[in-house]
């Protein structure tokens, strides 16, 4: 009988011993899955902050650019029709937006400005060839 309370006593041992094992190793399985879940997340927000600081980086460089004093002078002269003190401004407007009859109506206009003809020249070089050829007819 005492051998039969002491085979008892050690399968109770086993079966508790076994379901203590079973709890702590799968504490242990969350625990470890919880780590790598933060790992994971870690690297994600290291990654955003670099990706971040790259954006900084570049926005300081456009901002950089767009108030220097080349471009401030550059979008002064070019958008506004300013100019330095002393110079004179010389604004040359033209309508790009004309159909191609108001150009043959131009060719035949011997009243054509100086200007009309400068700009076909450096511009729109078929119609400065077109101007020649019809003057030269």
């Amino acid at each position: 009988m005492e051998k039969r309370k002491s085979k008892l006593k050690q399968k109770w041992f086993l079966i508790i011993g076994f379901v203590l094992l079973s709890f702590f190793i799968m504490a242990f399985g969350r625990e470890y899955v919880g780590n790598l879940q933060v790992e994971h997340e870690i690297e994600a927000l290291q990654q955003q902050k670099q990706d971040q600081e790259q954006l900084h980086l570049e926005t300081s460089n456009l901002i950089d650019q767009l108030s220097s004093e080349y471009f401030l002078e550059h979008e002064g002269r070019v958008k506004q029709g300013l100019g330095r003190e002393g110079e004179t401004v010389i604004v040359i407007e033209d309508d790009l937006g004309s159909s191609l009859s108001d150009k043959e109506t131009d060719l035949q206009d011997d009243n054509m400005t100086n200007v009309t003809r400068w700009f076909y020249y450096f511009f729109s070089h078929d119609v400065f060839d077109e101007l020649v050829s019809y003057e030269s007819s």
